[in-house]
This record gives structure tokens, C-alpha cells and sequence, in this order.
């Protein structure tokens, strides 16, 4: 067995497969680990709130030791481990591991609380939590892990947004500190008009929510919401619907190649705009210009 104490690396000789900063390095950490041996990892006070979910296809034990106490469990494909940033723990598995982990830095998820439906009265902790099952979490986290390896073609907007979802969702569900919820101001109709003028005037960029939601004065987290309930759809779809709708008019209008219409209406690439332009429309570019 081998023991990895908290100044190494992670896990002994394994990298991790894919790494992923958010807000440029001052966000959500996103890493993904394959097939890490067993052995025994000394966690020491941790400095990042840490959600950990399960890749690997079949069950695998799991020991922990938390204050003295030595627990155990199965985890099979899909379940979550949650530990909240301050914990020394120790560790230890009997087969190959894979796994995606989420480093929420404390400041980040206080920030994202108090600028939401949540007023927190203290520092943020999460429950300590060695085997669960979150249906959601895991699939914000699968959309993400999915934009990230895509080279982020989504754009800002639409990690932002699934980043502030899934930080919330884990403040909602898994805190252990008392908060006091308010309810937050709707959206006048000039701030909604201001938002939706921002948008297509930038139609073609690639949008950052918090940039959007400094427009108008609200958090990132308000925005997704009330920018929803003004209009029928969160912001980094309305902006999906936007840019397929100038399409539709540039393809008949203008004599350009089905790849500049992508690029000049704000598509990361071309396949990106065939998978939502046919999702919205139900055919491809190629078809809507026949059929015209």
C-alpha cells in the first residue's frame, strides 16, 4: 500500500487527465482522474471544498478515518464523496479509480450565496458525506466535463451558467451553515432591455454572464433566473436562439459559405452551429437553403 502525504503529489504517479480553471484560474476547479491505483492518501486541511464522483464502471471500497472514526463503503458508478475545505482525513481503496473532482474555493461559494436567495450568517461548511447520490450534480457536472473537452465551444456564458447552478445546488443541498433567504428584485423592463440590447450588439462574441449580469446590477445567479422569467430562456439560451435566427437570415441573404454564416454569427465551429441550428430548426443549413 502505498501512502502519499499531503505536501506530494495527489495520487502516487497518476496526473490527472484533464484540468480545468474556471474564471481564469480564480474559479471552480475541474479535474478528471482515470485509473488511479489503490493506495492511502493523508488529506490535510483542505483549502478548496472538494466534491468527488465516482467514474469508475464497477464497485469499489472505500475506507475513510475522520477524527478518530474509521468508516467504510461501496461506491458504485455515480456516487459522490463531499468534504468540506478545513478537513484532514484519511483514505484508502482496493481497485483502480476514476473520478471526476470539483474545488470549490470557500470565498467563491460564500460569494455565489450571498449574492443569490441566500444571506449566510457565518463561514460556509459542507456536510462531510462519504457515499451519495445526486442525480443533478452529476449532470451539471457531465455538461461541463463535456463543454471543457470540447474545447469550451459552449462559450462563456454557458459554463458560467452551468458553474453558477451547480454552486448553488451544492450550497442549497449540502451546507451546514444557517442562512437566511430573501427574495430578489425582478428585472425592470429597461434592465431587461439593456440585457437583451448588450446581447445583440455582442451577438458575435463570446458573452461572459458575469459581464451581462454587471449590465444590469445582479448577480450571475439572479440574472439566470430573472433573465428567464422575462423572457422564457435562461440567457446562454436565448443567445442560442439568437444567433440561429441571424443565421436563417444570412443564409438567405447573403452569398457566403455555410462557415462564415457560423463565424459571423458567433458559433465556436461549424459542427457547433449544425448540432443547435438542426436542434431549433430540424434540418441542417445545408437542407433550410434547398427547401428555401
Amino acid at each position: 500500500m502505498n501512502t502519499k502525504k499531503s505536501n506530494d503529489l495527489p495520487f502516487a504517479q497518476v496526473p490527472p487527465a484533464l484540468m480545468h480553471h474556471t474564471h481564469n484560474g480564480d474559479g471552480i476547479l475541474f479535474t478528471e482522474w482515470r485509473n488511479v491505483p489503490p493506495q492511502e492518501v493523508h488529506v490535510s486541511n483542505l483549502k478548496n471544498h472538494e466534491i468527488n464522483i465516482n467514474l469508475t464502471p464497477n464497485p469499489v471500497n472505500m475506507w475513510e478515518k475522520v477524527d478518530g472514526k474509521s468508516t467504510k463503503g461501496q461506491l458504485a458508478f455515480g456516487d459522490i464523496i463531499i468534504l468540506s475545505a478545513g478537513e484532514s482525513s484519511l483514505w484508502r481503496w482496493d481497485t483502480d479509480l476514476s473520478f471526476y473532482r470539483i474545488e470549490l474555493p470557500p470565498d467563491l461559494l460564500g460569494d455565489v450565496g450571498n449574492k443569490s436567495e441566500m444571506a449566510f450568517n457565518g463561514p460556509i461548511e459542507l456536510h462531510h458525506i462519504l457515499q451519495t447520490h445526486d442525480p443533478k450534480l452529476f449532470q451539471l457536472t457531465q455538461w461541463l466535463m463535456e463543454d471543457i473537452k470540447q474545447g469550451g465551444i459552449g462559450g462563456k456564458l454557458y459554463e458560467e451558467s452551468l458553474s453558477n447552478l451547480l454552486a448553488l445546488h451544492v450550497l442549497k443541498r449540502y451546507t451546514s451553515t444557517k442562512f437566511d433567504p430573501y427574495k430578489p428584485k425582478n428585472l425592470s423592463d429597461r434592465e431587461i432591455n439593456t440585457a437583451i440590447q448588450y446581447i445583440h450588439d455582442r451577438i458575435n462574441q463570446n458573452i461572459s454572464l458575469t459581464e451581462l449580469a454587471r449590465e444590469v446590477n445582479v448577480s450571475p445567479a439572479h440574472l439566470i433566473r430573472l433573465f428567464k422569467k422575462a423572457t422564457g430562456f435562461p440567457p446562454h439560451q436565448y443567445v442560442i436562439q439568437l444567433r440561429v435566427n441571424r443565421a436563417k437570415t444570412l443564409l438567405l441573404t447573403k452569398k457566403v459559405s455555410i462557415s462564415e454564416v457560423a463565424a459571423e454569427v458567433g458559433f465556436a465551429d461549424q459542427s457547433h452551429f449544425h448540432r443547435h441550428f438542426k436542434r431549433l430548426v430540424g434540418c441542417t443549413p445545408r437542407e433550410y437553403l434547398k427547401m428555401a
